[in-house]
């Protein structure tokens, strides 16, 4: 039997967007994913911490890799933080 989440895991673990963040899906359960990224002196924003767009990219990654644990079908249109 297929184990949805560990698929979902590994499956955005090879995504090529993911790959340039250098982001890893460490964790994924249904609903629930754990993503991190390294903070890179290049995403710094001009108080020389991570810039809100490298921040919201994290948010939108974890977010979509929790959905789809739940196998839904999601796009992103629009993002608050």
């Amino acid at each position: 039997m297929l184990d949805w989440p560990e698929f979902i895991k590994n499956h955005f673990n090879k995504l090529p967007y993911f790959k340039f963040m250098e982001a890893t899906v460490l964790e994924t359960a249904n609903g629930y994913a754990k993503v991190t990224i390294p903070i890179k002196p290049e995403y710094s924003n001009t108080y020389g911490i991570a810039h809100g767009g490298v921040v919201t990219a994290l948010v939108d990654m974890t977010s979509g890799v929790a959905l789809r644990t739940l196998k839904q079908r999601i796009v992103t249109i629009e993002v608050t933080t």
